[in-house]
């Protein structure tokens, strides 16, 4: 009987190393696909890394078998479900997909200083658990979905450092767990809405407003912004909104 067992245990071990992925339970079919999702649309075949993804046997999916995703660069899994992404500087080009929505129990989506383009999908409004939002340093058009605002766990929200435009949504009031929040460097423009004032717990100096073509219309925004302002001072760093009648403007700024 000792022998028997032995034998086993001898089975299993061997079978976890050999193929670790079939001694995991899966995580959710609507997670994984999210996954896969973010893959394609980014141009995954060319990330830096992306080991594990496609570590043979595949499922007929193309990718790794389910249950092998904790091993996946970037991914983090706790209790069979999907808690992070993480793939900072590693050559995503590409949009983000609606997918991404799919993956609620994420807490931390970490894309920054990518090439991701286009716009920011409404549907991480689905992502209720988040905590940082980081999509800063790539590419990003449009404006910000006004259903981030949806997101009231987050901590940290950077999305500065894109080609993001319009007006800043007075939605993005209801984000009062705030530590950190980074709009600069896009082409936001208008009156930044009361509603910030909310945001009582951003950091003393630790967010950023400069860099577009905002205003505040009165003082009590004004010196909440300023009071949170790395350095203090957003207003003196706004542009005027430029027009295609006046190419020549942003390049005279530039020599400066």
């Amino acid at each position: 009987m000792k022998r028997i067992i032995c034998f086993g245990f001898l089975l299993v071990l061997v079978g976890y190393l050999l193929f670790p992925g079939l001694t995991r339970a899966a995580i959710p079919a609507a997670e994984r696909q999210g996954l896969i999702a973010l893959y394609n649309s980014t141009n995954g075949e060319s990330w830096n890394n992306n080991s594990g993804w496609k570590t043979p046997p595949l499922d007929a999916d193309g990718f790794a078998m389910p249950g092998t995703e904790d091993s996946w660069y970037g991914v983090v899994i706790s209790s069979v479900t999907i808690t992070g992404i993480s793939l900072t500087s590693n050559n995503l080009v590409g949009t983000l997909p609606a997918e991404l929505g799919n993956i609620t129990n994420l807490r931390g989506l970490v894309l920054h200083s990518n090439q991701l383009s286009g716009s920011i999908p409404p549907e991480l409004n689905n992502l209720m658990n988040l905590q940082s939002l980081s999509l800063n340093s790539n590419q990003l058009s449009g404006s910000i979905p006004p259903e981030l605002g949806n997101l009231t766990n987050l901590w940290y929200l950077w999305l500065n450092n894109n080609q993001l435009s319009g007006s800043i949504p007075p939605e993005l009031g209801n984000l009062t767990n705030l530590l950190g929040l980074g709009l600069d460097s896009n082409q936001l423009s208008g009156s930044i809405p009361q509603q910030l004032m909310y945001l009582t717990k951003l950091s003393d100096n630790g967010s950023d407003f400069r860099y577009n073509h905002l205003f505040a219309t009165n003082d009590d925004l004004r010196n909440f912004l300023n009071s949170k302002q790395i350095g203090g001072d957003w207003e003196s760093y706004q542009t005027p909104p430029f027009t295609r009648a006046m190419p020549w403007i942003p390049l005279l700024l530039l020599d400066d």
